[in-house]
């Protein structure tokens, strides 16, 4: 970091140039079909996400998102910060099912983009195989649209 600084993991100071061409390489270095922010990476997919669910909420529909966006789900997909060892040592800065649950089209009506970049605490995990199912789905769905459709049949 600048000066021997180390910024803290899930913070926005965190993402750099590196997390920055992790997604672009996730995004097949711009040779796949991305419906939200395309073309932003590092901080600026952060803060065009948060944006996009804010602003854009007719995108968010049309193109399909499952759910709002959350900071922890903007800091994350910005970081490719998915999945950890299992459920319980899962870092508060990388995303899982429980962060994608299904919304409905009042829920981005609803939705105002967070005040803060800090991220929030994370969701209940699913109880219930039902709906871990769904919000795994919704995951699914949701890195498709940032990173690529072309990763769906993974």
């Amino acid at each position: 970091g600048v000066d021997g600084k180390v910024a803290q993991l899930g913070t926005l100071a965190a993402i750099k140039e590196a997390e920055g061409l992790d997604v672009f390489l996730a995004r097949g270095c711009y040779t796949t079909e991305v419906e939200i922010c395309e073309g932003l990476l590092g901080r600026d997919h952060f803060h065009g996400l948060r944006r996009a669910c804010g602003g854009s909420r007719h995108l968010m529909l049309a193109v399909g998102c499952p759910t709002t966006v959350t900071n922890g789900i903007a800091y994350c997909s910005a970081a490719l910060s998915w999945g950890g060892k299992d459920r319980v040592e899962l870092p508060n800065w990388s995303l899982s099912v429980a962060d994608f649950p299904a919304c409905r089209g009042e829920d981005f009506d609803d939705y105002a983009m967070p005040p803060e970049v800090k991220l929030e605490p994370r969701p209940r995990q699913p109880v219930v195989f039902s709906q871990w199912h769904r919000q795994a789905q919704n995951a699914i769905k949701f890195w498709c649209l940032i990173y690529g459709r072309q990763h769906g049949p993974e």
